[in-house]
């Protein structure tokens, strides 16, 4: 999707919802389009920890932006964001130079393959610092690849924030554990080249 369409879509999006989920999605996607939630327009959790660092100049990549609520506060606050999703209209992610990547809640939704792919897009993309969020802990549910699939039907790997860390820091040069975000149910961390 271009710029031009996306600007389009922003302008008719007014709802709480954010964008619409794709109708025709495969069962790998829907294991991860299925954790896309609208919270009822509000921001998410990491996003308001992480809005106060970002700059007017900066460009803002929003990898994974599922309904895109975040995405529509930086347009609205004037920010120069852009996001993609491949669930929902927001469409594919491809790399896209900028100086800030943020991904909230998007490599604990995939399995393996995927996720290092994602990875690689997001280091790609980034280039002062990319803010990574996953889910530390669920309800459980059946084993599946490195994860589990949870009663809703949905992929979930769960990681520790050292675990994290680890796995970012196969791509990037400096990975910290983001303490203003981490917390109880999620892991979060900053890295940069």
């Amino acid at each position: 999707m271009h710029d031009k369409q996306r600007r389009a879509m922003f302008a008719k999006s007014r709802s709480p919802v954010g964008f619409q989920l794709r109708t025709n999605l495969s069962s790998d996607e829907k294991e991860s389009a299925n954790t896309s939630i609208t919270r009822g327009g509000k921001l998410s959790m990491p996003f308001k920890k992480i809005e106060p660092e970002l700059k007017k100049k900066e460009t803002i990549y929003d990898m994974g932006a599922g309904r895109g609520i975040d995405y529509l506060h930086m347009k609205k606050e004037g920010l120069k964001a852009s996001a993609c999703d491949p669930n929902t209209e927001l469409g594919e992610c491809k790399v896209k130079k900028s100086d800030v990547v943020i991904s909230n809640f998007v490599l604990n939704t995939v399995r393996p393959r995927p996720r290092k792919k994602i990875l690689d897009k997001i280091e790609e993309s980034t280039k002062d610092r990319a803010y990574i969020t996953v889910r530390r802990k669920g309800s459980g549910g059946k084993k599946s690849s490195d994860g589990v699939i949870t009663k809703k039907g949905t992929f979930q790997k769960y990681s520790s924030p050292k675990e994290l860390k680890k796995y970012v820091k196969r791509d990037f040069l400096h990975v910290e554990i983001n303490k203003k975000i981490t917390n109880a149910d999620s892991s979060s961390v900053v890295a940069t080249k």
